[in-house]
């Protein structure tokens, strides 16, 4: 299959999910004051299995690849996924350092009953897996197959990255916004590729989320600030450095 088949593939593939997503968002958002928790849950989890087996499927029929190369469920990854999360949380550290005497930070009142934080937590670990499904797994790899460029790919993914996560940003704050959320997205991409695991992505994108929710909201501007700028720091310091953390002499897919 030639690259523009590929590319027409991805695009109706792109549109498959947007569809299903905005389907799935305005399920939840309508119907959730009238259902169940426990029913919202499941909706999430068959949402989560029927993304996964579509990403598998198009990776064996369009890019040929088997899912060992680009998906992986073995203790290592247990490992990694931690790797992830202490990343965030040491550069969270950093950022309570640098605003505490700034800024109101704390854990809100709810989150002291286990029921709501075990809430938070969970929601925020499946919801990272989807993101990074689709993101990682499906849209960077599927470019990164069409382009054979690394960083023209996570450059492009990143980007849509940040632009499919545009209704959730304050529109006094998009320009910036946009800048933290693409610097993110070549954070979790990064982290893929050192790494050669998806759960090192997961890992920093669950308890970044958990982070913003818990400890300090990124609607304020000057943790939005404070945030980009240590992002950026952190991939230049990734990117620094990645050859000598790398686990693999070549990424998976690109040996494939």
């Amino acid at each position: 299959m030639g690259k523009v088949e590929k590319l027409v593939a991805l695009t109706l593939g792109i549109i498959l999910f947007v569809l299903l997503s905005l389907f799935f968002t305005s399920f939840l958002v309508n119907q959730f004051k009238t259902i169940s928790v426990v029913l919202g849950n499941i909706v999430t989890v068959v949402y989560v299995i029927i993304m996964y087996y579509y990403v598998t499927l198009y990776h064996k029929v369009i890019n040929q690849l088997p899912r060992s190369s680009y998906l992986t469920f073995k203790i290592n990854d247990f490992f990694l996924f931690f790797l992830g999360a202490g990343l965030c949380l040491a550069l969270t550290m950093v950022h309570i350092g640098l605003v505490y005497h700034h800024t109101e930070l704390g854990i809100s009142q709810n989150y002291f009953e286990l029921r709501n934080l075990i809430e938070v937590v969970l929601n925020n670990i499946v919801l990272s897996f989807l993101e990074e499904l689709f993101f990682r797994v499906f849209i960077f790899i599927s470019l990164l197959k069409i382009f054979r460029k690394f960083w023209l790919a996570l450059i492009v993914s990143s980007l849509l990255f940040a632009l499919l996560h545009l209704n959730g940003l304050d529109n006094q704050f998009i320009g910036i916004g946009l800048v933290h959320i693409f610097i993110g997205g070549c954070i979790l991409t990064y982290l893929y590729y050192i790494t050669n695991s998806i759960w090192s992505a997961i890992g920093f994108h669950s308890f970044n989320n958990i982070m913003n929710a818990v400890i300090y909201s990124l609607d304020d501007i000057m943790n939005l600030t404070v945030n980009t700028i240590l992002y950026l720091t952190m991939f230049a310091i990734l990117v620094y450095f990645g050859n000598k953390i790398k686990t693999g002499n070549q990424f998976k897919i690109l040996s494939v």
